[in-house]
């Protein structure tokens, strides 16, 4: 993988520390990567409460006010560092059966 590696790896620390947080007791967290359409990929999927499609819709746009579990800043950047990096940030979820973040670079 070409990419600036410190960008790569606070992106990849804050979506498992998201996975971590949002998870239930006794949730897990499967971290998955290979190769895929000449790309590398980086899964990580947690068991925990999921999201919703507008949520899902919301995730990168922050909103003043927000504050606390899920103010979405750490989100936002490690997107942005993704994006400076020709990465591409996918989010799949479910409310109540959890949420894959997919980086492909």
């Amino acid at each position: 993988v070409l990419a600036d590696e410190n960008m790569l790896v606070t992106s990849l620390r804050n979506i498992i520390s998201n996975a971590i947080k949002f998870n239930q007791a006794g949730g897990k967290i499967f971290i998955r990567v290979y190769q895929h359409d000449n790309k590398t990929a980086i899964e990580v999927e947690d068991t925990g409460i999921g999201m919703s499609p507008e949520k899902v819709n919301e995730l990168f746009s922050y909103k003043k006010g927000n504050t606390g579990k899920g103010a979405g800043i750490g989100l936002i950047l490690a997107k942005e560092f993704l994006d400076k990096n020709g990465a591409e940030l996918q989010v799949k979820s479910e409310t109540g059966k959890g949420t894959r973040f997919i980086i492909s670079i």
